[in-house]
C-alpha cells in the first residue's frame, strides 16, 4: 500500500472510531437527561401552622378554624392553586377527602418570607347557634367555648387539617386546637 492510500485509510479509521464514539456519548447523556426526575419530598417545615380559634360566619353559619401560618423560608411564598386540603382522622390516623367546598382555603395566600398571616380553614358545616350583634369579649369567649363542645361532640374524630400544596411541595399541618 503506498503511502497516501495508508494516510487515507488511519484518516477514515480514526474519522469512524471517533463517529461511534461521539454518538455512544451523546446517546447515553441524552437518554440520562431526559429519564424521569423523581419528585422531591414534601416539605412539612418551610409553613408551619398554629391554632388560634374557631368561629362561624355567614348566612348559613359556617365554621370556620383560624390558624396562624408562619413562612420559615428566606422566599415569599404564594398560594393560588394546586392545592389538596384533607381533614386529619384521630381514630383512623388517617386523612379524608370530603366532598368539593366542604373545607377550603380562600385563595390566593401570599406569607412574605420569616413573616406570619393569618388563615382561615372553612367548613361547610352549619352552627345551630348564632352569635349575638355587638357581643362583649365574654360573650364572644363564651360562644366560643360552646362551639368548641359542639365540634367536640359533633366532630370528635377530626384532628386537624393537612394542606397539600403542588407547585412547591410544601406539606402544611394544621393541628387540632380545640
Amino acid at each position: 500500500m503506498t503511502g497516501w492510500k495508508r494516510v487515507v485509510l488511519a484518516g477514515l479509521s480514526f474519522g469512524a472510531g471517533f463517529a461511534i464514539i461521539f454518538s455512544s456519548i451523546l446517546g447515553g447523556y441524552l437518554w440520562y437527561s431526559s429519564r424521569p426526575q423523581p419528585l422531591k419530598p414534601w416539605n412539612s417545615a418551610a409553613i408551619t401552622a398554629s391554632f388560634d380559634h374557631m368561629d362561624t360566619e355567614g348566612e348559613e353559619n359556617t365554621i370556620v378554624f383560624w390558624y396562624t401560618l408562619e413562612n420559615t423560608t428566606d422566599l415569599d411564598f404564594r398560594m393560588s392553586g394546586g392545592i389538596d386540603l384533607m381533614g386529619k382522622l384521630r381514630q383512623q390516623g388517617s386523612l379524608i377527602t370530603t366532598s368539593e367546598g366542604f373545607q377550603s382555603i380562600r385563595l390566593p395566600v401570599f406569607i412574605p418570607a420569616k413573616r406570619k398571616l393569618r388563615c382561615g380553614v372553612h367548613v361547610a358545616y352549619p352552627y345551630p347557634e348564632r352569635p349575638k350583634e355587638n357581643a362583649g369579649l365574654d360573650e364572644r369567649r363564651a360562644f366560643r367555648e360552646r362551639l368548641e363542645a359542639w365540634i367536640n361532640r359533633e366532630m370528635g374524630n377530626l384532628d386537624g387539617f393537612t394542606l397539600f400544596e403542588h407547585e412547591h411541595r410544601y406539606q402544611i399541618d394544621f393541628p387540632k386546637g380545640w
